[in-house]
């Protein structure tokens, strides 16, 4: 999964990747940070408008 991600990155000549994560989630956020992602940052207020 990691060197598909890393291929898929480069071949679109990706700087930066984005992934959203339910804080309740503890499963998600290790599998990212086993694909090299990192956390640089935190959402708490979201509202989804017209979407």
């Amino acid at each position: 999964m990691q060197v598909k991600l890393l291929q898929e990155v480069a071949e679109r000549q990706y700087h930066k990747c984005e992934a959203r994560i339910f804080g309740r989630n503890e499963a998600s956020p290790a599998l990212h940070r086993r694909l090299g992602f990192a956390e640089e940052g935190r959402l708490h207020d979201h509202v989804f408008f017209a979407g």
